[in-house]
């Protein structure tokens, strides 16, 4: 029979229990992300009806600074002006945060935050 004394220190097992629960909220983070990245790449190449938009594609979602955000990169092509797709993007994000609100289910729609994916 073993006692308390004679386990690891290591071996807690409420430590066990938080890190259990923070991987389980990071994986449900990264499900929120791809299903964003999903509804965004549909919505843009169909549901916008501006054609500069649908040239622009949604290269990642990544987790933002807090819970509430999320950062959207974005591939822009080569004829289209930075700038002007980025302010087009920032016109257009009610429809776009829409978009993803009819994707996840959530209490509440996280804020897009776009910016220009780096070019490999």
């Amino acid at each position: 029979m073993s006692s308390i004394r004679d386990s690891d220190p290591d071996e807690d097992p409420y430590r066990r229990r938080a890190q259990d629960r923070r991987r389980w909220a990071d994986h449900k983070t990264l499900r929120l992300c791809r299903q964003v990245l999903e509804a965004l790449q549909i919505g843009l190449a169909g549901e916008c009806g501006d054609s500069l938009l649908q040239q622009v594609f949604v290269a990642s979602v990544d987790p933002g600074a807090d819970p509430s955000k999320l950062e959207v990169s974005v591939e822009v092509p080569l004829d289209v002006s930075p700038a002007d797709a980025m302010a087009r993007l920032e016109h257009a994000k009610g429809l776009l945060r829409t978009l993803a609100a009819q994707a996840i289910s959530r209490k509440k729609v996280p804020d897009l935050v776009f910016r220009l994916a780096r070019p490999e």
